[in-house]
């Protein structure tokens, strides 16, 4: 079984991706009816802001002497949806139906 299969199992989960650093798109999975062309804008998307995180991580460590590299998990919430990103992984959510503790704990932020 890949990660990306025990991710589409976290109840909310609804699809999930993998991407490339330069927005490339890799396997992904879905739950629902996505458009063609839905994971490869996600995957652009996902790397375009793990970019400005990183970018940002790097000025905060070397600001603020904290230490915020490297970047490993993100989230955006809007509506009905959540797309969480870590690990070159994009995860699209329903935003009522999710535990978010199952879901740190798939990308290993929390027991």
């Amino acid at each position: 079984m890949s990660r990306l299969d025990d991710l589409l199992k976290i109840e909310g989960v609804v699809a999930v991706g993998e991407f490339t650093a330069d927005g490339g798109a890799g396997i992904y999975k879905s739950k629902i009816d996505m458009p063609t062309d839905m994971d490869r804008e996600t995957s652009q998307f996902a790397a375009l802001v793990s970019m400005l995180y990183n970018t940002l991580a790097g000025a905060y460590s070397m600001l603020y002497k904290m230490d915020w590299v490297p970047q490993r998990f993100w989230t955006y919430s809007g509506g009905d949806w959540t797309v969480a990103v870590g690990d070159n992984t994009w995860v699209f959510i329903e935003t009522a139906k999710v535990d978010f503790n199952k879901l740190y704990g798939a990308f290993g932020l929390c027991p």
